[in-house]
C-alpha cells in the first residue's frame, strides 16, 4: 500500500488494528461485541481520522486515537483503569493517557508488536517533522510516571498495562532482601549450584556472598558476586582489585544485562498469592491468579537466563588482578576458573600432602606397619612434620588435643588437606611410635580394629585425644639399664628405646613374681626370718609400677 494514498495512516495500523480487536474480543464478555468485519475498520479509521482533521498537511495518526472507537465495546474494569488515569492526571501530564491507553491496545498482541520504548515512540508519533529523540524523552517520562503510579509494569525492556487486579499485585510491598534472595538462590542453586570447588581429589569449601550478604556457611574460598540488588554504586575498578587482593574471587556481572526487573515482579505476585484465598474469588479473578503464578515461573526462569548470561559477559577479579578466563559457554565454568586461582593462595599447605588415601584400607595397613616407605620416600614427609611439630607444642602448652580439632584444623585454610589424608598422616605418627591415641582415658592399641575410626569418624574424633610420646634421653636410658641390671639381675637389655621397655617391663614381672613366691613360701613359715619387710615393700613397689600403662 502506498503511504501517500493512506495518509495520515501508516501501512502497519491497519493489520496491526484488526489483530487488536481479534485480541480484545477474547478479553471479556463485553469485548465479543466487536465486530471484526470492514465495518468496525473503517469507524475505527473514520474516528481518528476525524480526530486530526483540522491539523496541517504534516499530521500522522497516532495508535493510540483507535482507543476511541473500541472503548465503548471494553469491559467496565478495563475502561475504569483509563478513565482513573484521565481524572488523576496531573496539569500538563495527559499525554501520559495517551500512552496508557496505546499500551492498553498492544497489550494482547506482543507477538505482532513489543512494546519497548522504540516500539512505542514509533507508534506515539503524530508528526512527519517530529525530532525522535524528543519524543522517546517524553515517551520515556511518560513511562516513569505510570510506573510510579503502577498503571503499567516492566519486564526486562518491555512496558504493560495493568489492569485494576494487576495493579493491587504491582502495588504489593516486597522488601529487598526478597528479591536479593531470589537473586541468590539463581545464582547459588542454579548457575554455582554446589558449595565447594573440586580441583583433582581435593574438594575446598566455598564461602558465597551477593553483594555484601552472605549465603551459607563459611567456607576457605571466598566467592563474591556483585549484582548490584542494593541499589548502591558499583564499586570502581580500584575497590575490586583491592577488595580481590584479599582472597576474594570476584564476579562482576554485567551491568548492561537487566534482570532486576523480572525479579522484583515474580516476587511481588508470590507474595500476593500467598495472601489471597482462591476460593473466596470471582471466577475472573481466579484466572487472574493462576496467570499471575504462570507469570512468576515464566518470569523467575527468564531472570535466571539473564543472570546466567551477566555472568558470562560479566568482570572477574582474583588475587588483586582483573582476569579473563578461557572461552567458554559455561557460566558456572567461569566461577570454577575464578575460584581454583584462589586455591594456591587461601591453602599454600597443600602440597605437604604428596599421596592421598581413598578408604580405610590405606591407613590400617599403616597402622599395622604392613606398608613401610623406603629410605628417603616417605609419602606425605612434610605434613607428618607439620603434625609432630603441633602435638610438640600442644603439649609444651599442656593443652589435650582431640583428633576433632586435628581434623579441623587441617582440612582448614592454610592446609586444606582431606580428612582420609589428616588420618594417614596421623596414623604415621601412632605407627613409628611417637604418638599415642587415647580413648576414654585409655591407650588405644593400634590393632584395634576401631583405630581408624578413631582417626576418621566424626562421631568419634572428638572423644579420642592424640599426643606425643615422651622419649627418654641417653642419660635416661643409661640410669633405667643400671637400675635394672642390678635389681632384676640381667644383662641382655636392648639399646634402643622400645625394645628397652619391653625387656625392663618383662624384667620387673619376673623379678615381683620371684619375691612375691618368696613371701609365700619362705616368709609364710615364718615371718621373722631377716628382710621381710623389705622384700614385701619391693612386692608392693613393683606392683606400682607394673600399674603404669606401658606408653
Amino acid at each position: 500500500i502506498d503511504f501517500a494514498q493512506t495518509f495520515p495512516f501508516v501501512n502497519y495500523q491497519f493489520t496491526l488494528l484488526q489483530n487488536v480487536m481479534n485480541a480484545l474480543r477474547n478479553q471479556g464478555h463485553s469485548g465479543k461485541h466487536l465486530s471484526s468485519g470492514e465495518r468496525s475498520m473503517l469507524s475505527g479509521f473514520q474516528e481518528a481520522a476525524q480526530a486530526v482533521e483540522g491539523l496541517d498537511e504534516h499530521a500522522l495518526v497516532p495508535f493510540w486515537r483507535f482507543y476511541d472507537a473500541t472503548e465503548s465495546f471494553l469491559e467496565h474494569y478495563h475502561r475504569q483503569v483509563i478513565n482513573r488515569a484521565a481524572r488523576q492526571a496531573e496539569a500538563g501530564q495527559g499525554y501520559d493517557v495517551r500512552v496508557l491507553k496505546l499500551l492498553f491496545l498492544i497489550r494482547w498482541v506482543d507477538r505482532d508488536v513489543a512494546a519497548t520504548v522504540d516500539n512505542i515512540v514509533t507508534l506515539m508519533t503524530d508528526d512527519v517533522r517530529e525530532n525522535r529523540l524528543e519524543l522517546r524523552e517524553r515517551v520515556q517520562a511518560s513511562l516513569d510516571r505510570l510506573m510510579k503510579e503502577s498503571y503499567i509494569t516492566r519486564n526486562g525492556g518491555r512496558y504493560q498495562f495493568l489492569t485494576d487486579d494487576e495493579q493491587e499485585i504491582a502495588r504489593t510491598h516486597v522488601d529487598s532482601e526478597t528479591v536479593t534472595k531470589k537473586a541468590a538462590d539463581i545464582v547459588f542453586k542454579d548457575i554455582f549450584d554446589t558449595p565447594k570447588l573440586t580441583v583433582g581429589v581435593n574438594q575446598f569449601p566455598v564461602e558465597e556472598y551477593l553483594d555484601q550478604t552472605p549465603v551459607g556457611s563459611p567456607g576457605g574460598l571466598i566467592l563474591r558476586v556483585i549484582a548490584g540488588m542494593d541499589g548502591g554504586e558499583p564499586p570502581t575498578h580500584e575497590e575490586l582489585i583491592l577488595q580481590s587482593g584479599r582472597g576474594e574471587a570476584i564476579v562482576v556481572l554485567c551491568p548492561e544485562i537487566d534482570y532486576y526487573g523480572q525479579l522484583m515482579e515474580a516476587a511481588r505476585i508470590e507474595k500476593y498469592v500467598s495472601t489471597v484465598v482462591t476460593a473466596n474469588l470471582e471466577p475472573s479473578q481466579r484466572d487472574i491468579v493462576r496467570g499471575k503464578q504462570q507469570e512468576k515461573t515464566r518470569l523467575e526462569k527468564e531472570a535466571s537466563g539473564l543472570i546466567e548470561e551477566a555472568v558470562r559477559r560479566g568482570e572477574l577479579y582474583v588475587q588483586g588482578n582483573a582476569v579473563t578466563p578461557a572461552k567458554t559457554s559455561s557460566a558456572k565454568k567461569r566461577i570454577e576458573e575464578a575460584l581454583a586461582r584462589l586455591v594456591d593462595t587461601v591453602y599454600p599447605k597443600l602440597a605437604c600432602i604428596d599421596r592421598n588415601y581413598t578408604d580405610d584400607a590405606g591407613i590400617r595397613r599403616i597402622l599395622n606397619g604392613t606398608e613401610q616407605a623406603l629410605p628417603g620416600q616417605q609419602p606425605n614427609a612434610r605434613a607428618i612434620e607439620e603434625l609432630e611439630r603441633k602435638l610438640k607444642t600442644e603439649a609444651a602448652r599442656h593443652r589435650t588435643v582431640t583428633m576433632g580439632d586435628i581434623q579441623r584444623q587441617y582440612q582448614a585454610a592454610p592446609y586444606g588437606w582431606r580428612e582420609a589424608d589428616i588420618a594417614a598422616v596421623a596414623a604415621e605418627l601412632l605407627a613409628s611410635r611417637r604418638a599415642k591415641l587415647t580413648y576414654a582415658g585409655k591407650a588405644v592399641d593400634l590393632q584395634d580394629g576401631k583405630c581408624v575410626n578413631y582417626l576418621r569418624m566424626r562421631s568419634m574424633v572428638d572423644k579420642v585425644q592424640i599426643e606425643m610420646r615422651r622419649t627418654a634421653s641417653d642419660a635416661e636410658r643409661a640410669t633405667a639399664r643400671r637400675t635394672v641390671e642390678e635389681l632384676c639381675r640381667v644383662h641382655d637389655l636392648p639399646v634402643d628405646e622400645e625394645g628397652l621397655a619391653r625387656r625392663i617391663r618383662e624384667a620387673l614381672q619376673e623379678r615381683r613374681d620371684g619375691l612375691q613366691r618368696l613371701l609365700d613360701v619362705e616368709y609364710r613359715r615364718n615371718r621373722d626370718y631377716p628382710g621381710y619387710s623389705t622384700v614385701a615393700d619391693t612386692v608392693a613397689l613393683l606392683d606400682e609400677l607394673l600399674k603404669v600403662d606401658p606408653d
